[in-house]
């Protein structure tokens, strides 16, 4: 078995729990510190007025979307590290948020870049 080597930065007697250096010594500009008062156990009381409530109940349903959206959903979910799912989910509630002229507005535009997209990606039959 082969012993991985620790990072020349860590010493031996460095404690890993030391607390870290002041924003002032680092020349780094103190950030604000929020303080709470939540309690050790269960959630967080909410401060805000409920955005949504739900009953939990999930439904599965098919779309039909474009690859590069879904690729999209993709690679901002491993960069985020936030479920694809709840990223649309968080996605679709903002579309949903706007008003209805501004819906259309965008349904219009998708559906737009899709027929471009199928019009300059289908074969050329007279060449």
């Amino acid at each position: 078995m082969t012993a991985v080597p620790r990072p020349r930065e860590l010493r031996r007697e460095d404690p890993l729990s030391a607390p870290p250096a002041s924003p002032a010594a680092s020349g780094i500009p103190a950030l604000a510190t929020k303080t709470t008062t939540t309690p050790a156990f269960g959630p967080a009381a909410p401060t805000e007025p409920q955005w949504r409530e739900w009953k939990g109940k999930t439904v599965m349903r098919s779309f039909r979307l474009p690859a590069e959206l879904l690729a999209e959903l993709t690679e901002a979910a491993a960069r985020t590290r936030v479920p694809a799912g709840h990223l649309l989910t968080a996605a679709l509630t903002a579309g949903l948020d706007v008003p209805d002229a501004e819906k259309v507005a965008r349904a219009d535009r998708a559906q737009e870049a899709l027929r471009i997209g199928r019009r300059n990606n289908s074969p050329q039959e007279n060449r």
